[in-house]
């Protein structure tokens, strides 16, 4: 494109500078000064311009000129669409070669308070909120520490079920006598609405989903995460000192004597109890932030696909996780659920939900893929819809699901939703990792005649025992440099049976991008 790099390099620093010049444009119309603020924060705030336009960077904007904090500090890989945390990235690496090359020191920008974090993520920018979330009153004063709950409360998912011509869309491509036997759902995300389109068939069958349930406990590991850094702010607040060698053991103590019981009490006897393993899934700094164990460095991509699907997983907790969802393996799986346990697991997914206990019906894991199940032969595992026990030959299921709570997971992480932005894009940063064992439907996307062309899917795919196969996934298409024009959706479909080669389940994932294209022209 360029005759040189010096022409390139100066293009990309004029585009760069028209941003900045356009963000300095709009502070003064909404009545501030852009140079007033910190170095380092306009540095953010212009890559942001630059990657995601100035209409994707103007919330941020008014954020940085009310006195909040853009950048978001914990430690996210960089990845497509994560404006604030790419930026944040940029931002530090920018301030380090202008110290170290040109001996120009950027100051940093001060951390904002408690109650300014943003959640940033592919589909949703949060507004501002208080953290951590839900940190009781009396918990901000010096005094006796309070225990968080250690189940979350349902999350509320509004969604509109009324659409005529989205139903008919979605309607037509499911009673297709090719397809009309699979376990269905879509859920169009497209503009951001409040209540997004949703259109389910067959969506409430129970039945068993293989490897796709792993999701659920890459979902419960970022539940406890979430749940255990209110608990450790909560007492580094109340005066727990932290320059004492194994002072993180005293927040796992007052969680574990606080918490058992109410595992216990969710799931007795015959059940097994048993406590998530806290001191092997995490890491907790002197201020109280959680993270997920990692190796250090952690695994690379090329490290996670030497290892592949079969063989033996290395690092620690998030290396396991990872392992798990780019190549769906077997070992690294159990890692990961039997350090959670499956107390804690589904009392998540009951909790929050994705479960109902009265009905038996939504998302329940009570096997580790290895044969550790939660109660020998399975005698843990929740009944199949009776025809699904005939065709996938069992009556019940350690790794059951529905599409309807799938789709309805998917959609809340999409969202920025499910327990909070910053969680939110980290799963879908690590569901975009699946390319090892690859996907169903992007592989629907690609094969199709003409190809159906898509920006970034993070999915999981499923495929048991029995052979059937299953798909699950959050699709975005940009169109053009607007990122408003991007259709974004979620897309669920089970129970492809092994004679039909997932020709069923290509014809309905190709339909699905179709209903959602034609919506949005």
């Amino acid at each position: 494109m360029f005759d040189s790099g010096p022409d390139a390099v100066l293009a990309t620093a004029v585009y760069l500078k028209f941003r900045e010049v356009r963000l300095r444009e709009i502070a003064a119309e909404l009545g501030g000064d852009f140079d007033s603020l910190p170095l380092a924060t306009r540095m953010a705030l212009t890559r942001m311009a630059m990657a995601a336009g100035t209409g994707g960077a103007t919330g941020f904007l008014k954020q940085a000129l009310k006195g909040g904090d853009i950048f978001v500090r914990k430690a996210i890989p960089v990845a497509a669409y994560q404006t604030q945390r790419n930026a944040t990235v940029r931002t530090a690496q920018a301030m380090h070669l202008s110290d170290w090359v040109f001996g120009i020191r950027v100051p940093a920008a001060a951390k904002q308070s408690a109650a300014e974090a943003i959640g940033d993520s592919e589909f949703t920018e949060s507004p501002a909120a208080e953290w951590p979330p839900g940190l009781p009153a009396a918990a901000k004063q010096p005094g006796p520490a309070t225990v968080i709950d250690p189940f979350p409360a349902p999350y509320p998912l509004a969604l509109n079920l009324g659409n005529a011509s989205f139903n008919a869309c979605a309607d037509a491509a499911s009673t297709d006598p090719d397809v009309a036997h699979l376990c269905g759902a879509l859920v169009d995300l497209t503009g951001k609405p409040a209540s997004p389109s949703y259109r389910g068939h067959n969506h409430n069958d129970m039945l068993y989903v293989g490897s796709l349930a792993k999701i659920y406990p890459m979902y419960a590991a970022y539940e406890l995460m979430h749940r255990i850094e209110i608990e450790a702010k909560t007492l580094i607040t109340a005066g727990l000192p932290t320059n004492i060698p194994g002072w993180q053991n005293r927040i796992f103590a007052e969680l574990k004597k606080a918490w058992g019981p109410r595992l216990d009490a969710a799931f007795p006897p015959p059940l097994p109890s048993g406590f998530p393993r806290l001191a092997d899934i995490f890491q907790i700094t002197p201020n109280g932030d959680v993270h997920l164990s990692e190796r250090s460095p952690p695994l690379t991509d090329a490290e996670l696909d030497a290892i592949g699907e079969f063989g033996v997983p290395k690092g620690k907790f998030r290396d396991w996780m990872r392992l798990m969802l780019r190549w769906s393996n077997n070992s690294a799986a159990s890692k990961c659920i039997l350090a959670l346990g499956f107390p804690y697991i589904n009392g998540v997914l009951g909790s929050g939900g994705f479960f109902d206990k009265t009905s038996r019906n939504g998302l329940w894991i009570s096997g580790d893929y290895l044969g550790h199940d939660w109660l020998p032969g399975g005698r843990a595992g929740q009944p199949l819809t009776p025809r699904w026990a005939v065709l996938q030959k069992r009556p019940v299921t350690n790794f059951a699901g529905t599409a309807c709570q799938v789709a309805r997971l998917l959609t809340l992480i999409a969202q920025g939703k499910l327990i909070d932005g910053y969680s939110s894009i980290d799963m879908i940063s690590i569901m975009q990792g699946a390319n090892g064992i690859g996907s169903y439907i992007q592989s629907a996307f690609t094969g199709a005649v003409p190809p159906r062309p898509f920006s970034s899917i993070s999915s999981k795919i499923g495929y048991g025992n029995d052979r059937f196969s299953h798909d699950c996934a959050i699709v975005r298409v940009d169109r053009g440099d607007d990122p408003a024009r991007a259709l974004r959706f979620v897309t669920v479909i089970l129970g492809s049976p092994p004679d039909r080669g997932r020709a069923d389940l290509t014809k309905l994932a190709v339909a699905h991008y179709d209903c959602v294209r034609s919506r949005h022209p």
